[in-house]
């Protein structure tokens, strides 16, 4: 099927967005690479306690202790970076759309509420991420006591399990966070623009190829909705999942 015009526009404006946010993007890899493996390393080091509890009942409890230990290991620095990055992304993303709709619209991002959300994002953002790093440790662990494996070996896997984490999770983290920064800054315009009595539509732009997920597709199809609508998955913007590359379009109705 052959694209239309607004859709070729809509495929140059998110190769845009994919130029603009890919440092950005890079920044938060790198950041959470580096907490998974202070954190690794700090665990390690700490955990020499589970050793005698290992074919015990009492391993878990020991392993969440050791894991309070290690678990703030790069947080700072991980913390400080997502701070720091978030409002630039939602900059470009506000002045993005003020573009695409062609008014001239000024993105503070220094305001107190900007930052705040910056703030309270990143430290939500890294204990997520912990809980769901003891929950997948729990695995190894439980895993281990079932087979009858060494602590050596245990703790081999667990160093593995970080190798993971250091590579397709802290790649699919940096897209997910410098996305949804980035929709923000767009949603942002959009209810500035609201606020000044001019009606908005808007629509879901996917990438138009065979890795779109149906619940994607679903929204990209509903077309030009009003902008306080929800699309079909009941959401009202980007991303639709972690790891969407799907974008968002703004106009005057």
């Amino acid at each position: 099927m052959p694209l239309l015009l607004d859709d070729i526009e809509a495929v140059a404006r998110r190769d845009r967005k994919d130029r603009q946010v890919r440092r950005y993007e890079a920044r938060v890899r790198r950041a959470m690479r580096k907490m998974f493996r202070e954190q690794r390393d700090a665990l390690l080091r700490g955990s020499s306690g589970l050793r005698p509890y290992f074919r015990e009942s009492e391993v878990e409890d020991e392993l969440v202790r050791a894991w309070n230990r290690a678990k703030e290991s790069g947080v700072l620095q991980a913390i400080s970076v997502v701070q720091e990055v978030d409002p630039r992304v939602r900059a470009l993303g506000f002045t993005s759309a003020a573009d695409d709709i062609g008014v001239a619209l000024t993105f503070d991002i220094q305001n107190p509420a900007v930052l705040e959300w910056a703030q309270t994002r990143s430290t939500n953002l890294v204990a997520g991420l912990n809980d769901t790093t003891l929950d997948r440790l729990r695995t190894v662990i439980r895993d281990g006591v079932e087979n009858g494996d060494s602590w050596s070996t245990v703790s081999r896997n667990i160093s593995e399990r970080f190798g993971e984490f250091s590579g397709e999770r802290a790649d699919l983290i940096a897209i997910t966070e410098i996305g949804e920064a980035y929709e923000e800054g767009r949603r942002e315009a959009g209810r500035s623009l609201q606020a000044r009595g001019v009606d908005m539509e808007k629509r879901w732009l996917t990438a138009r190829d065979d890795l779109v997920c149906p619940i994607c597709a679903g929204n990209g199809d509903a077309g030009w909705i009003r902008f306080d609508a929800e699309f079909p998955s009941g959401t009202q913007s980007p991303l639709g999942h972690p790891g969407c590359r799907c974008d968002e379009q703004l106009r005057a109705a």
